[in-house]
């Protein structure tokens, strides 16, 4: 009514009511169009040399491994984390975006680092994926429930209960772990 009294017919013009009562975006909407979200989006699954790398920012690096193809060869892996130190990257994106990458292309170099970040965050949205990464592959399942027996205590319930999930449907979770 406001719209209506104070700028008589705009909202006909602009179709507002597909905007406010329909389901998704209406045709009528702006597609955004991002030249650096492009050219990230097309380096996977090459290795981007190193003058790419230093230009990317912790998203960017992070929206690369998103896109990398699973799974991904050993030497990409290698390539990757010799080139630009993923795997000793103190920025929690940047690490666990490389450690799912690397866990789920089965690259073991990487497993003692994602053991050792399960222990350094606490944060569902890193603990999950790489907790599913590890019991994904029947070889590190043992590893990922023992690495949840030594630190479950720091996470929080929520996500103990998640990873618990986890753990039981892959077989590996009993009472007594706690």
């Amino acid at each position: 009514d406001f719209l209506e009294r104070e700028l008589p017919g705009a909202a006909a013009r602009v179709d507002a009511a597909a905007y406010l009562h329909a389901p998704g975006l209406p045709a009528s909407a702006p597609v955004p169009h991002s030249h650096r979200l492009e050219r990230v989006l097309a380096l996977p699954p090459a290795v981007p040399d190193r003058e790419v790398g230093a230009t990317l920012t912790p998203l960017e690096w992070r929206l690369y491994l998103d896109h990398m193809p699973r799974p991904t060869s050993a030497e990409s892996c290698a390539a990757l984390d010799a080139r630009f130190g993923l795997g000793a990257s103190r920025n929690a994106e940047i690490a666990s975006g490389w450690l799912e990458l690397a866990l789920e292309s089965g690259y073991a170099p990487a497993i003692p680092r994602a053991i050792d970040f399960l222990g350094e965050v606490g944060r569902m949205k890193y603990l999950k994926p790489l907790y599913k990464a590890l019991l994904a592959d029947p070889g590190t399942r043992r590893l990922a429930r023992d690495t949840y027996a030594r630190h479950c205590d720091a996470y929080h319930p929520i996500a103990r209960h998640v990873i618990e999930s986890l753990l039981s449907t892959a077989g590996e979770y009993t009472t007594a772990l706690l």
